[in-house]
């Protein structure tokens, strides 16, 4: 009997895998990354990696029921070994035999021949940007697929505004140069099952939480929507003049605007305010995040949404349940799908066929996206021919928006939009 584990204290998986697996009374964990799982952040230094990870995989085994004490066998692989043999006290590391470090040695020789085999055959295709004369038209029934690039306001225009905010949300929809086409927002589940704004899994990044519940790394999920809503959510919002505007605002000196928002709340606004398209992303995963999908899908049907959302979800079991139950509510590719789309491009795959309507590629951020140039019209010319829409996170430089619309990108997903309108209306 195989039980797939997973849980939003650890790591989410970024390939077409599980972050654990139990099988017969055993859990094998898939690889754990040092990433801080609340805000997607590496700590610097390998000691804090270190301690990361293992934290990391703590969490791991306590969602599948065990912990630590149980563990039979970890593999740890060390970027350096040279870092680990400096330290005198590490006499494990220093004991390797000359035979192991032979193996290893010819291992990693041999990954590294795979390595630059694949970085020339990537830095041939898509390391250099493209001619916008390579693009190619195709007749397409995508309804996110318009003949022009449009503009997406990323967490409701974070860059300018208090990140999805009410605030944030009138900022873009009121200001008349900001032409604003889609909004773009992610949600968690309160502890009474209400779906709410908000990109971490807890609101420390941007909110007093600390203050108002006097403890690190509070989970959006632990909390109800009324307790939520005594937080200042642009406590920790820094203008471009390197301010903190609303800082010192506590309890009932905080606007509603500036409060955290339900799903209802939001909808209500913006269906009032124009005729907007939604980027929404199902944060939480598991059990949790098809809730989510359920109580998203219901809600968009009620209202009489579902052809102007696109929902999209790091979790590949979200995007699974998603496919499986809601074929009406499009979707964006998830992590592990991206990857098969990718080389489907790279090496022009003939039957290649998908279940979502929507790329949505990170592009302008070396890390997020592996170093790979992803806007290219290799890339774009083939999503379009599989009436795939393409849309790129998070552009934010002018220089990368005018060339993302010269080769025709679908959208561009952006912390500001009044800039992006700027370039875009003047090209």
């Amino acid at each position: 009997m195989k039980n797939v584990i997973s849980t939003d204290k650890a790591p989410a998986a970024i390939g077409p895998y599980s972050q654990a697996i139990e099988v017969n009374g055993m859990v094998y964990t898939s690889g754990v990354i040092p990433v801080v799982p609340e805000t997607g952040e590496i700590p610097e230094g390998s000691q804090a990696q270190a301690k990361q990870a293992f934290t990391n995989l703590s969490h791991l085994l306590e969602a599948a029921g065990t912990s630590m004490d149980n563990v039979v066998k970890t593999t740890v692989f060390i970027k350096e070994m040279n870092d680990s043999c400096a330290n005198p006290n590490n006499m494990s590391v220093r004991r390797i035999s000359v035979k192991v470090k032979k193996a290893i040695g010819k291992c990693l020789l041999v990954l590294l021949c795979i390595v630059v085999i694949l970085a020339i055959i990537v830095a041939a295709q898509f390391y250099h940007r493209s001619d916008p004369k390579n693009l190619k038209q195709y007749d397409t029934e995508n309804p996110f697929i318009t003949g022009k690039t449009t503009i997406s306001a990323h967490r409701s225009g974070a860059g300018d505004f208090p990140e999805e905010t009410l605030a944030a949300f009138r900022g873009c929809a009121e200001n008349p140069d900001v032409q604003v086409d889609y909004f773009e927002f992610d949600l968690h589940m309160t502890a009474d099952d209400i779906l709410v704004l908000s990109h971490d899994a807890t609101l420390d990044r941007v909110s007093d939480a600390v203050t108002v519940f006097g403890a690190e790394n509070m989970l959006v999920r632990d909390k109800t929507l009324a307790e939520l809503k005594d937080l200042n959510i642009a406590a920790q919002f820094v203008n471009d003049a390197g301010e903190t505007p609303y800082t010192d605002l506590h309890g009932d000196a905080v606007p509603d605007e500036l409060r955290i928002l339900s799903l209802d709340e939001v909808l209500d606004y913006l269906t009032s305010a124009g005729d907007y398209r939604y980027i929404i992303e199902i944060k939480d995963g598991g059990e949790v995040g098809l809730a989510a999908a359920d109580q998203l899908y219901a809600t968009l049907n009620e209202r009489n949404l579902l052809d102007r959302v696109i929902v999209g979800s790091f979790r590949d079991e979200v995007a699974d349940y998603i496919t499986a139950n809601y074929p009406d509510m499009h979707r964006s590719a998830s992590p592990a799908e991206v990857v098969q789309f990718y080389f489907a491009a790279l090496t022009g795959k003939t039957d290649f066929t998908c279940s979502y309507d929507v790329l949505q590629l990170p592009f302008g951020d070396a890390e997020s996206s592996f170093g790979i140039n992803l806007g290219t019209t290799t890339v774009i010319n083939f999503a379009h021919a599989h009436d795939l829409a393409i849309q790129y996170w998070t552009v934010n430089a002018e220089e990368d928006m005018a060339y993302l619309a010269s080769v025709g990108a679908d959208a561009l997903i952006t912390d500001y939009p009044d800039r992006a309108a700027q370039v875009l209306h003047t090209r």
